[in-house]
């Protein structure tokens, strides 16, 4: 009977060998599937003998330590991290209270922290592209701060290329979720200091594509500009990130006091100019007190335009806008032309039912910084009762009960326009 070494009465050098196949994998033999077994188990147990490794302690402080040491040299701040963690069944890496140092211009404390980062399931590099599944971000806090030079503090953290080749790698995120974040964000020039609290965000991207759908929602923020009033509002945000563009399709702002509806975008990340369309629902008396800008409008405003921040820097805004309450001193149902940019604010009443004619008014704020802010008002009235625009200007009982054209001019200085010359 043969065996499978062949005839065993044959010479030894002339027996030959039978292949016998494995029952589950006939394309193998026993022997191949037992070497492959026994490869299998050594790499699980290498594995799991590296992952005891890792998770010792020992190996994590030492670990701790060097990363601290090699990020603070290459960023030159003190980085902090409390410790990391590795699963391997959802494979994740994950570290621990880490921060990173403002600049020692700015506020105390990190300009970068966060309870947990987390890297989940295995990135792919294919070329220039570097894919990664899903990262987490629990209880973050940042610090983003404007210097009085135009300088913030990321500037060294994150610096910029000098030429624009566009090498490097092109990183996309399947899935990106933030929790319970704080984010603050202050510009020490225009004194604007701005805090959002409990706010969350997720990236999404659907399929094969390079678009990602990113939402935010901010319970709780506030944004106070010099010593004025604080803005106290919520607010949400809808938007689709694909390569070089960010497209915001709902920008929604909700406040006791302002409202907003907005949508627009940036056209080139690489030089970044947001433009928006927004839609503002607020009262007249509310521009001054919570901005600073000294337009004398009061009762409810409706204001639709567009506003545009460019590279460079500043901002510049053409909208219309529809008044139910009072011009200055003037109480009138009026529609008009707003113009903002660096040099100051222009309103334009192209037209209002005013003492039972019409009239006709510019106003130019002649900046936005540095109050107290200088104000021109232009009239223009056809047919307005003269008694009604004496009264009020603080002259009642004139007995001028007829109608007349106006034209006339009003300054306000340091006194604001309730002292206007």
């Amino acid at each position: 009977m043969a065996t499978r070494d062949g005839d065993p009465k044959a010479p030894a050098g002339k027996r030959r060998r039978v292949r016998i196949p494995h029952p589950h994998f006939p394309e193998l033999t026993l022997t191949q599937v037992r070497v492959l077994r026994l490869f299998g188990l050594l790499f699980v147990f290498s594995v799991l003998v590296l992952y005891a490794v890792f998770r010792s302690t020992r190996f994590q402080e030492v670990l701790r330590r060097r990363t601290e040491l090699m990020l603070s040299e290459r960023l030159a701040r003190p980085v902090k991290i409390g410790g990391f963690d590795l699963s391997l069944l959802p494979p994740a890496f994950l570290v621990r209270d880490v921060s990173i140092a403002n600049d020692p211009r700015g506020v105390p404390g990190p300009c970068f922290a966060a309870a947990e980062v987390e890297l989940r399931g295995l990135p792919t590099l294919l070329g220039r592209r570097l894919e990664l599944p899903k990262f987490r971000v629990v209880s973050p806090t940042v610090v983003f701060e404007v210097f009085a030079d135009g300088t913030n503090n990321f500037e060294r953290l994150l610096p910029r290329k000098k030429d624009d080749s566009g090498e490097g790698l092109d990183v996309y995120m399947t899935e990106a979720v933030v929790q319970r974040a704080t984010l603050r964000f202050r510009d020490w020039s225009a004194r604007i200091d701005a805090l959002l609290q409990e706010a969350a965000f997720t990236s999404r991207r659907e399929g094969i594509g390079s678009t990602s759908h990113l939402d935010l929602g901010v319970r709780k923020a506030r944004l106070r500009i010099g010593d004025y009033e604080t803005l106290d509002f919520a607010l949400g945000v809808g938007a689709d990130l694909s390569p070089g563009r960010l497209k915001f399709h709902d920008v929604h702002l909700r406040s006791p006091r302002f409202s907003i509806d907005a949508h627009g975008g940036i056209d080139n990340l690489r030089h970044p100019s947001l433009q928006l369309f927004p839609t503002i629902e607020t009262r007249g008396e509310h521009l001054d007190a919570l901005f600073g800008i000294g337009l004398p409008l009061s009762g409810p405003l409706l204001v639709k335009g567009s506003l545009l921040v460019p590279e460079k820097g500043g901002v510049e805004g053409r909208a219309s806008f529809e008044l139910s309450g009072a011009f200055g001193p003037f109480p009138m149902n009026a529609s008009g032309l707003l113009h903002v940019d660096q040099a100051g604010v222009l309103a334009e009443v192209t037209r209002a039912d005013y003492a039972g004619g019409t009239l006709e008014a510019q106003v130019r704020v002649e900046r936005l910084k540095h109050p107290p802010l200088p104000a021109n008002l232009v009239l223009h009235g056809r047919g307005i009762g003269f008694e009604s625009f004496l009264a009020d200007l603080g002259l009642a009982g004139t007995g001028m009960l007829g109608r007349a054209d106006l034209d006339a001019t009003l300054t306000g200085g340091a006194g604001g326009i309730e002292r206007a010359n």
